[in-house]
């Protein structure tokens, strides 16, 4: 859920289902491009971008008049219509807006992790489990009837 609030606190955006979802870009966006709406899945939503009058986009800053410039640059990025022009959680984390907050030593290690972290992936698959399977019912049975080596089986 996405909630954008006034210097007053007053909800200006909230969203919590797919119908209402278009709303913050009526309010903010220009009217997408006819191949943008093509793209999107749901025929609904389709057709009401497809019905709703063109207009321009509404700036951000006239919505947020007191709001600081970095945080409207975000949110403007953030409110982009199709997906593929909106940042990721990476890029949007580092967006200037957020630099104060920035801590490297908390940041997770960006070394690379060992090849013994993955050693159990190593072996010879089928054989392996062959010898898991057996070693299981050898420990629950714990008793050999069979006399059969594992070493053995196809």
């Amino acid at each position: 859920m996405l909630i954008c609030r006034n210097a007053h606190w007053k909800i200006i955006i909230s969203w919590k289902e797919c119908s209402a979802s278009i709303r913050p870009y009526d309010l903010f966006a220009r009217t997408p491009p006819p191949e943008t709406i093509a793209k999107i899945r749901n025929e609904m939503a389709r057709r009401y971008l497809g019905n709703i009058r063109k207009k321009p986009p509404v700036p951000v800053a006239q919505k947020f008049p007191h709001a600081d410039p970095l945080a409207l640059r975000l949110l403007k990025r953030m409110l982009a219509f199709d997906p593929k022009d909106r940042p990721s959680a990476e890029e949007a984390l580092a967006d200037p807006y957020f630099r104060s907050l920035s801590n490297v030593d908390r940041e997770p290690s960006t070394h690379p992790i060992s090849k013994l972290e993955f050693e159990f992936e190593q072996g010879k698959l089928a054989k392996d489990v062959r010898e898991l399977i057996y070693r299981e019912i050898r420990f629950i049975d714990n008793t050999d009837p069979t006399g059969i080596d594992p070493e053995g089986l196809p």
